[in-house]
């Protein structure tokens, strides 16, 4: 509503199809105007890390539209995994995301759908070239807490060398390997639950697997 009458004598009024919680981006104070709204849940900003309120006046509740990477009931909490994201989401399609890894934003590229290593989400860990040194058997990459080359796991499979935050802070009940022998692409499966894959690699113990030796020919 206006703040004074027009040259009339009349006073501009408007109704507006939303309000200041659900469309905060939209909306600008100024002197030249009132803005009168219902009484709203929104009014105390229960929405975390930039979570759009969404109010329902008939019930006196809300509702939380998270941004990509959160979830919850006030969007407090951040994507860990791929696997999560599919579990939540029911999302299928591969996708760029950022998990919040150790607190701390990632951008990785989650492998969804059947590729190779069957439904569910996958979250990339490491890209190994075998024509280079970066990962040898004796390189400290095994057994640091140190990425390496973080772009890498924004760009699925392919040949750069990656090694991401999520090798020592990702707990896993299957790993998926990707080999590329001439040109040919192809994946296992192997059953192993841990912590994380630097939990199964960084003390250079011998650790069983569920695969036989035919399975690697």
């Amino acid at each position: 509503m206006a703040a004074s009458k027009e040259a009339e004598g009349e006073v501009w009024c408007e109704l507006l199809s939303s309000d200041k919680y659900r469309d905060a981006e939209n909306y600008n104070e100024n002197t030249s105007s009132h803005h009168f709204s219902f009484q709203s849940s929104c009014s105390s900003s229960p929405c975390q890390n930039r979570g759009t309120c969404i109010p329902n006046y008939k019930y006196h509740s809300y509702e939380c539209l998270c941004e990509q990477g959160f979830v919850g009931e006030f969007c407090e909490k951040g994507l860990k995994s791929c696997n999560e994201l599919h579990n939540v989401y029911r999302s299928y399609v591969s996708q760029l995301v950022t998990l919040r890894v150790d607190s701390k934003p990632v951008s990785v590229l989650c492998h969804m759908g059947v590729f190779g290593c069957g439904n569910g989400g996958w979250t990339p860990v490491m890209k190994i070239d075998g024509t280079k040194s970066t990962f040898h058997y004796h390189a400290t990459y095994w057994s640091d807490h140190e990425e390496y080359n973080l772009p890498g796991g924004k760009t699925g499979f392919d040949r750069q060398e990656t090694k991401l935050p999520t090798y020592w802070n990702t707990s896993f009940s299957k790993i998926c390997l990707g080999m590329e022998i001439d040109q040919q692409l192809r994946f296992i499966v192997i059953n192993k639950q841990a912590d994380s894959l630097y939990s199964l690699i960084a003390d250079g113990r011998y650790r069983a697997t569920s695969l036989g030796r035919n399975k690697w020919k």
